[in-house]
Parts: C-alpha cells; structure tokens; sequence
C-alpha cells in the first residue's frame, strides 16, 4: 500500500521534473513567451511576443507550411492560418542543415495580452560578450511547461560542430554553464542577457566528439545581424499591451520603427501622464532605443500611435492573486502530497 500510493505521487508530480537540468518557470511570470503546437504535439517550436501583435522565431520552425497548426499563449490559442509569416530573406533551408539568418517574424491579426515584454539589445553594437551568462526559456522536452537553460556566451571560433561550416558573423555560440542544454523544442527561444535583453534567437545545438572529447554546441541568430529585417517587419513601437499598478508606474517603450520618431503619446480614462518623468518626451528617438513613460491613475490606455495601445489597469488589492497559469509548482504540490501521506501513514501505525 506505502508503495502504491508513493509511486502514485510520483506520476501526479512528473511535469515538475519532465526536463532534466532545467529550472521550471512560471509562465503567468514570463508571459511573453509563445508555445508552437502541431494537432497533439506541443512544444514543437518556441517564440517571444513583442510589438503587440509579433511573434519572435526561428525560420526552420516554419519552412515546413505542415509542422506548426498553432500558436499558444498563456491564455489563448491562435491558429497559424491566421497569422502573417515572414521569413528572413537569406535563409535557406536544407532538410537536416541550413543556411542564413534563421530568424523569422509571425503577424497576428491582434494584439496579444502580455505584460512581461523582453526588449532588444541596442543593436547599435555587437552584442557578444565574452563570458556572459545567458538565459534561454523554452518548452522543448517539456509537455507543454516552460523551462530555462543557462549557457555561456564563448569565441564562435572555437565552434566544431555541423552549424559552422560557413559561418557568418551572424552567429552567436555559447558553451554549457551547468548542467542545463536545450533540446528538441526549444528552437526560436530568445537568448536573454544579463540585462534582460533578446541578443539572439536560438538555432539549435550538437554534441561534438573530438580527440577524445565530448561537449556540446549551441547557436543562435545575432539580432545585431537582423536588426533591419526587424525593423521593417515590424516599424512600430515595441511594448507590453497590459500594465497593472497602484497609482504612479513607469512603462519602457523600444522604438522599432526604421527611422528616427518623435513622442505621439497620450493618455485616455483615469489617467495622467506627467511629462517631468517620461524621458519619451525629452526629443527624437531612435531605432531601438528605449525611452519611458510615467503615468498615474488607475485603469485607462496609453496610446503611442493608433495601432499601438497599451492598457493600464490597477491591481486587484480583494485576491492579491497574480494567476497560477501554467506554472511549474509541480514539485511543491508534490512535496506537501507526501507530507500528507506520510501523516496519514502514521496515523495508522499510531
């Protein structure tokens, strides 16, 4: 009976530990972050929200018009039929190995809910640094829950595996920093500095075996290198659509427009935008550039152009309750199921 219900526990707990290595996340947290799904098999792919209504990927999760039906979010579904794919002009895709910028760009027809937006690298320089520790949040291997992986960021030149051959510099390469990889759905993750920026889109990874030794390589797309295709997919600005607060809040904004801009900005409902302390208004913003907005009140929209709206509202003091969405408390649950059966368990001894 002890042995039944323990491995009873242990298969109602087996999401929380599906990916070896990983750290789970929550998704409510990471909201940004789309899963690619085909009829009953999810985490076939991995994008990022941004811009509203654009989805971040790799070109190789959507050469094949029949690997992906739809995208899912943190609180809808949206079939791929009816988004937009633009993929990066100088990808070519060759079965088992590509070539090019493997970058791609999903329109929808809508904005999408999100408030946890990650922002671009400058993008007015390289964004390699030699070292550094990057994160890659992805739901390969996962059965729909969401990951992260931490990689180093090292010289490409020391890369061997099948993805060099050729390499432009629009590669990026890092090597394991612990124990975490990416796998098999992961591809179109953003890589995530230490400044929480997107410096490149995951490609994917090999293990090399050379004299002797065994490591594993991994790749992605320098958005350094894509920075136009970008922009003129996009040429609009880049934000979270949702913001709750309580009173005064400041929202960054990040140009992705394809020339220099000025503020347009204003406020609708309970709302105030106090000038002093949006550096938005301080003059001409550039491609890239981030800028802010202060704003008080508590529910209303901050509109930047006509198709770019964000939507404030205040936070919801009766619950205090941020979502459960799709997290990965599993291993919590877990811990207090067998706390539970194991007072139950000594009650009967007693």
């Amino acid at each position: 009976m002890k042995l039944s219900l323990f491995s009873f526990l242990m298969v109602m707990s087996f999401n929380a530990f599906s990916v070896v290595n990983g750290e789970g996340l929550n998704w409510d947290d990471n909201d940004a972050i789309v899963r690619f799904d085909y009829e009953d098999n999810v985490g076939q792919c991995t994008g990022t929200l941004f811009a509203g209504k654009y989805i971040l990927t790799a070109a190789h999760c959507l050469y094949d018009q029949n690997s992906i039906d739809r995208i899912t979010t943190v609180s809808n579904s949206i079939l791929k039929k009816d988004t937009t794919v633009v993929i990066h002009p100088n990808y070519q895709d060759s079965g088992d190995s590509s070539v090019g910028q493997d970058v791609a760009i999903l329109k929808l027809n809508k904005n999408i809910s999100y408030s946890n937006a990650f922002y671009f690298h400058s993008s007015t320089n390289d964004p390699f640094n030699y070292g550094e520790i990057v994160e890659i949040n992805g739901f390969g291997g996962t059965s729909g829950n969401l990951n992260k992986a931490k990689l180093k960021l090292t010289d490409w030149r020391d890369c061997q595996g099948s993805s060099c051959g050729g390499r432009g510099d629009y590669l990026l390469y890092a090597e394991l920093y612990n124990d975490s990889h990416t796998i098999g759905g992961d591809s179109g993750s953003s890589w995530i500095n230490s400044n929480n920026e997107i410096i490149s889109i995951h490609k994917g990874s090999s293990v090399v075996n050379s004299n002797g030794f065994r490591w594993r390589e991994t790749y992605s797309t320098n958005v350094n290198d894509v920075k136009d295709f970008i922009l003129d997919s996009v040429n609009g600005w880049h934000y979270p659509t949702e913001i709750k607060t309580k009173g005064k809040t400041t929202v960054t904004v990040q140009s992705l427009h394809n020339s220099v801009v000025t503020d347009m900005a204003f406020v609708k409902g309970n709302l105030i935008l106090i000038p002093e302390e949006s550096s938005c208004l301080n003059g001409s913003i550039k491609p890239f550039q981030k800028c802010t907005y202060t704003i008080e009140g508590e529910s209303g929209s901050l509109i930047l152009s006509n198709e770019d709206v964000i939507n404030v509202s205040s936070i919801d003091n009766d619950t205090g309750n941020t979502g459960s969405g799709n997290s990965s408390g599993g291993s919590l649950n877990f811990l207090i199921l067998l706390l539970l059966a194991s007072i139950s368990i000594f009650r009967k001894r007693a």
